[in-house]
């Protein structure tokens, strides 16, 4: 996607496998002020800078989204800036590859990025994967958020412990695929440990559609995650995330039988209970020996 000089709002898309012969694979912003919430860069590609997203002279606000698979041939495997001064709320950005620098993020000088409740991790460049392989560059102002290999950005509520996504060792991970599922697990750090007040008012739901301020922990206090995703505090076979493995829950995975898991969909990608990759009789089974309240 192309955009100059506008300011589309953008709510629920997905950037799935697409590819620039120059910079930004999934979306190309010059000026304007672009607004996404709840969207989705997967396995973009872009010869030069910006495999999912390049922003230039443009100040974008990103919230709640994921940018997963998304490669480059120089900078900014995820996303790269110049001269942009982008906010990104509550954002994950993980298995993205730079062939020279910043797999997650890559921000030239006078760029000065506001990074609040997000996740970096999992990301690569030619160096490796520590701080700068997450985000590098420009002076972004980076609090309350998850980066591997923290370093020069310490402090402001950053922390450096693996977020423990559901699924992302990358021994699977293929560009242009949903995702390794980056959603938290229950003991994940991130959890309950971002801004509130950061979040607007209006965004009451994280990227699958859930609550976006749960308490995670049960400790009687609900706070923001960092990432796009909120963990509900449910448990295995909890498949609509209410708390309880009832006939619910086989109702929504019959409701999905044979759906296209790992496509972009999320709700498929949660009816498949076993993570075997398909929605299937098997899933049912899965719910069915877990009936029960979550503990």
């Amino acid at each position: 996607m192309y955009c100059n000089a506008g300011s589309p709002v953008l709510t629920d898309c997905l950037f799935l496998n697409n590819h620039a012969d120059d910079d930004g694979g999934g979306m190309r912003n010059i000026s304007g002020t672009p607004s996404l919430t709840n969207c989705r860069f997967i396995g973009n590609s872009a010869a030069e800078d910006g495999g999912g997203m390049v922003n230039s002279f443009t100040d974008p606000v990103i919230i709640n989204t994921l940018f997963s698979g998304n490669t480059t041939g120089i900078n900014g495997g995820g996303l790269r800036n110049s001269l942009s001064s982008p906010t990104l709320i509550n954002c994950t950005f993980s298995g993205n590859f730079a062939v020279n620098m910043a797999g997650g993020m890559y921000t030239t000088s006078l760029s000065f990025p506001i990074v609040i409740n997000c996740v970096f991790w999992g990301n690569s460049d030619a160096f490796g994967t520590g701080e700068p392989a997450q985000l590098d560059g420009g002076f972004p102002v980076v609090s309350f958020t998850c980066i591997q290999g923290l370093d020069t950005l310490a402090g402001n509520g950053n922390i450096a412990d693996d977020p423990l996504f559901v699924a992302a060792d990358g021994d699977d991970r293929t560009p242009g695929t949903e995702d390794d599922n980056l959603r938290l697990q229950p003991e994940s750090p991130v959890v309950d440990l971002g801004d509130d007040a950061a979040l607007p008012e209006e965004i009451t739901t994280d990227l699958d559609g859930n609550d976006r301020i749960v308490d995670g922990t049960s400790d009687g206090r609900a706070a923001v995650d960092m990432g796009a995703y909120e963990f509900q505090n449910s448990c295995e076979g909890d498949a609509n995330h209410d708390g309880t493995v009832d006939p619910l829950d086989s109702g929504f995975i019959l409701a999905r039988f044979g759906c296209p898991v790992g496509t972009g969909d999320p709700d498929c990608d949660t009816a498949d209970q076993n993570d075997d990759g398909a929605v299937d009789p098997l899933d049912v089974g899965f719910v069915l020996a877990r009936f029960g309240l979550c503990e």
